[in-house]
């Protein structure tokens, strides 16, 4: 019986160890993702590099684009928020009151939109008043 389970337990183990290697697409696959990575890692580390530079301006300038860079994709991922929100309440809306969808559509949309405008220009009244 040992015998039998030792030989069994080593073809699964070459068994395992083909299927681990893959198919060429998943070579390149893996190939793609490490790339990836490494690319990450040495974007960030020139990020470092950047805001610790020894010239002033460097640093200003590139603290600048980085807050920049940040602010861009906090305004797209709270844009896809409030997109998501009203869907789903236009949804849930549709369900209650079929027949009333239009209205309340158009509704749920200008008071988005209003939301988002006066938000904007209250932020930028602060900083303006701050910055007087």
């Amino acid at each position: 019986k040992e015998e039998g389970q030792q030989e069994g337990q080593e073809e699964g183990h070459e068994e395992g160890a083909e299927a681990f290697e893959g198919t060429p697409s998943s070579k390149s696959a893996n190939m793609a993702v490490a790339l990836t990575l490494v690319g990450g890692i040495a974007f960030t580390m020139g990020i470092f590099y950047l805001v610790n530079h020894p010239d002033v301006d460097m640093r200003m300038y590139s603290w600048e684009v980085v807050s920049c860079t940040i602010s861009i994709f906090v305004a797209v991922l709270l844009f896809h928020t409030f997109l998501t929100v009203a869907r789903d309440f236009d949804d849930e809306m549709e369900q209650t009151w079929p027949k009333e969808t239009t209205v309340i559509h158009v509704f749920s949309n200008v008071i988005l939109f209003l939301g988002c405008f006066l938000t904007t220009h209250g932020v930028i009244w602060r900083i303006a008043v701050k910055a007087a």
